[in-house]
């Protein structure tokens, strides 16, 4: 079994009902093993086993359910870049390539237009190299990670104007309808002609991208929304050359602007809809934004202007104040602060100093920033953050197969209904024609799956959007859900709750051993480890320039400690425990140390050489500032808060009592926090687990929600469902907060776009017609549709503005 992932864009698809004929339509095929069409963005997520199924049969496929495929663009730097021949010959080369759609040269870019199933972008730089460019390299921009077709711009432009056409032709009409008798009063044929040709040529004209559509859905064994526009009118459309003809009564059944106006109401909610649909992901656009377009780099001591996709790795790169940062790099010279809200949403620009690292995308605030680069283009913080939070719009929450569900046999069961509200009132009711064609029109037109199937998509979406611009990544549409369930917090201590930055707060030494020497074996197994405790004995040991030695046979035990040869004698380091298994034995003197360290809340480390305890050190943690506010806001919330840590009970419950947190599970191993979550579970808890989205991955992976307290530079790497850019423990709140208000959000649209067709469908069926004896007209349903659809969709939107209430405030209040 070999293994594809396949990700591309999708033209032509503008209701639920698009999205999904063609999920199953791709599940049926044999090879694909799992696929996700997303309505919002217009895309196909898909894992394919390539042995099976080639993308060449995905792309069969796609066209022939009635889609097609989107081309993708890719860019490269050449040389030479003036060079016609050279350009020409690589423009052919290239365009013999299966899957090149076309081919554009500016200066020293070559891009290439591909279709992404049918063609290997690896092919092009071969070709190039081939055809006569002496130097070839991928442009390490990354725009094409939110890549918008250009004829998507192109349809808006055409919808807006087929819009105004239809309603302009709309108004004309139905101007004739209402004050043309007496114009007309002795030759009513000439007015019935008059409209017949002024509907005909706007009808080619709006309604053609509609029928267009609408047969290639019949075609590919679909009913959507296209369809039953069509059918609503073409049905108004020979009723009124019926009417010219004389076999129906006029003016009565001259419903050529009921066709139109229809054209043009489609055509509203289509603008209005993809409009909308554009600016759910202006945070991906924002974060595209953030990196200039050209950097000052210095090259052989030349300071040179280059575009940003031709910075590669070890370039010196110069930013003065207020500049963007154009890659991430490391300081070099002088110290500066940099803003780095943009990507974490951290308000205070924090210091940097030679050695720190920086991210693309952030602002010099102060000072002129040297820099070295180290990753480029799409390898950057900035690309990764993209690309997740892209990856995670594109997934569905559960709750969406409810509203896929629905949408399968939804248009059947309208067209059903309509079809009966037809024979009833002409039939059974004996009503006239124009009634029941009136109901049938009506409803065909009125009830709208778009609503439904947008309701999801839109609130993930702009959500997760929203939640990146506050410096929070929401892994996919699944941790949103399961956000609005949870009913318990268990966190970590240190990294967490603590600042994560332990400093040694005290030392005692013993068994003839001077300070000097037991901060060498300590800081010399340190310097093999990882954990925060032993960078911080390094550190001491460094600063009081302790001796550097050698060890081997190096062994660490996870969240016990570790063991070396060091000076030819056996050293063991780490918890009391740790060494009573090695068969080291702690003197009350020890003890007493020991248990005075723990006493102020410090971490205790023993350090053995030679089967004797040579000493023991403090290491203590400062409280995150916002810790008691943050455990407060989710006991307000309505969640109660537990603290799992491997550290020693003493340490913990001091730590535990300044934050407000009652109840503590101390001395633990990380399996074990697993286990205690999982316990959780069982008694029926829903449990979000707050950690450093290192050490603690088991726990995250095991609760409903893991969310990780990380930085910006080691975000993209976390294990969390939701990853805090920002390093306070108020992010949490936070985070919870808006995961719980998106769900709340898709609720209300799902409410919303059901409620809808339930009222809407029975009224333009007729069901108030024998009290009030007026019929819902098919344009106010034509109308109602639109107003559906915008409306799931502002509501949505609506999410762009929200800030979670621990961020207003600084406390997280329950929303």
């Amino acid at each position: 079994m070999t293994i594809r992932y396949l990700r591309f864009l999708v033209g032509g698809m503008h209701c639920s009902a698009c999205s999904a004929h063609l999920e199953s339509t791709l599940k049926a095929l044999s090879g694909v093993l799992e696929v996700t069409v997303n309505l919002s963005t217009a895309t196909v997520s898909a894992n394919i086993d390539t042995d099976l199924v080639t993308p060449e049969k995905i792309d069969q496929a796609v066209r022939g359910a009635g889609f097609s495929v989107d081309p993708v663009p890719v860019s490269f730097l050449v040389q030479p870049a003036d060079n016609d021949t050279v350009s020409a010959a690589a423009k052919v080369a290239l365009q013999g390539l299966n899957g090149v759609l076309d081919v554009s040269q500016s200066g020293d870019m070559v891009t290439v237009s591909y279709h992404p199933l049918l063609a290997d972008p690896s092919q092009f730089v071969p070709v190039l190299k081939k055809a006569g460019f002496s130097s070839v390299t991928v442009n390490s921009g990354f725009d094409d990670l939110f890549y918008i077709p250009e004829h998507e711009k192109d349809e808006l432009s055409g919808l807006r104007n087929r819009t105004i056409l239809g309603f302009a032709g709309s108004a004309v009409l139905m101007g004739l309808m209402m004050f043309g008798h007496p114009l007309f009063a002795e030759n009513m044929f000439l007015m019935d002609i008059l409209m017949l040709v002024i509907a005909t040529p706007i009808l080619v004209v709006c309604a053609y991208p509609i029928f267009r559509q609408g047969i290639s859905q019949l075609r590919g064994g679909m009913l959507g929304m296209e369809v039953m526009y069509m059918l609503g009118i073409v049905t108004s459309y020979l009723a009124g050359l019926a009417a010219v003809a004389g076999f129906l009564p006029s003016p009565d059944f001259l419903l050529f602007e009921t066709a139109v106006m229809l054209t043009a109401f489609l055509g509203l909610g289509r603008f209005l809809e993809s409009r909308a649909r554009g600016r759910t992901s202006d945070a991906i656009m924002a974060l595209l934004h953030l990196r200039p377009p050209v950097a000052m780099v210095v090259r052989d001591g030349v300071e040179q202007e280059v575009r940003v996709g031709e910075l590669v790795a070890g370039d010196t790169v110069l930013v003065k104040t207020g500049g963007q940062i154009p890659s991430d790099g490391i300081v070099l010279g002088n110290s500066v602060t940099v803003n780095e809200s943009a990507i974490t949403g951290e308000p205070v620009p924090v210091m940097k100093v030679p050695g720190s690292g920086v991210i693309g995308g952030t602002v010099v605030s102060q000072g002129v920033l040297t820099m070295e680069v180290e990753k480029v283009g799409a390898d950057t913080v900035l690309a990764g953050i993209i690309r997740m939070v892209r990856e995670a719009q594109e997934t569905k929450p559960p709750v969406q197969r409810v509203a896929d569900a629905a949408v399968r046999y939804f248009i059947p069961f309208v067209l059903g209904v309509a079809v009966l509200a037809f024979v009833y009132w002409f039939f059974f009711a004996g009503e006239t024609l124009l009634i029941a064609l009136s109901s049938f029109i009506a409803v065909i037109v009125v009830a709208c799956p778009c609503a439904l199937g947008l309701a999801t998509p839109t609130a993930v979406t702009v959500g997760i959007g929203r939640a990146a611009s506050l410096g929070i990544l929401i892994r996919n549409g699944e941790v949103l859900e399961r956000a609005g369930k949870l009913n318990s917090v268990a966190v970590d201590k240190t990294g967490t709750l603590t600042v994560g930055s332990p400093a040694v707060s005290g030392v005692v030494a013993v068994s003839g051993t001077s300070e000097a020497d037991l901060f060498a074996v300590a800081a010399t197994l340190g310097r093999k480890s990882l954990h925060p405790l032993d960078s911080a004995i390094v550190a001491e040991a460094d600063r009081r320039g302790a001796a550097v030695l050698a060890a081997a046979r190096v062994e660490t035990v996870p969240g016990r400690g570790m063991t070396a040869r060091v000076n030819r004698e056996d050293v063991v380091m780490g918890s009391a425990a740790f060494l009573e298994e090695r068969g080291v034995s702690l003197d009350d003197a020890v003890s007493s140390a020991a248990e005075g360290f723990r006493s102020t809340g410090a971490s205790v480390v023993f350090v053995a050489v030679g089967e004797k305890v040579a000493g023991v050190i403090g290491v203590s943690d400062t409280l995150r500032s916002d810790a008691g506010m943050a455990v407060l806001a989710f006991e307000r919330m309505g969640l109660p808060v537990t603290m799992l840590t491997g550290d020693n009970a003493r340490a913990a419950e001091v730590v535990a009592r300044l934050a407000g947190i009652s109840h503590v599970e101390a001395g633990l191993m990380p399996d074990e926090k697993r286990a205690i979550i999982q316990k959780m579970q069982d008694e029926g808890k829903a449990v979000v687990f707050v950690g450093d989205g290192i050490n603690d991955t088991p726990a995250m992976t095991q609760a409903d929600v893991g969310v990780a307290v990380g930085s910006g530079t080691d975000a993209a790497v976390a294990s969390g469902g939701i990853v805090l850019l920002r390093s306070d423990l108020i992010g949490a709140v936070a985070a919870v907060q808006l995961a719980r208000k998106v769900f709340s959000r898709i609720r209300m649209n799902l409410f919303w776009a059901f409620a809808y067709n339930l009222f809407l469908i029975p009224l333009a069926a007729g069901v108030l017609y024998p009290f009030t004896h007026v019929m819902f007209r098919p344009e106010y349903a034509a109308a109602a549709m639109v107003l559906s659809s915008v409306t799931v969709v502002s509501l949505s939107l609506l999410l762009r503005r929200y800030t979670p209430p621990a961020l207003v405030r600084g406390e997280g209040d329950a929303v």
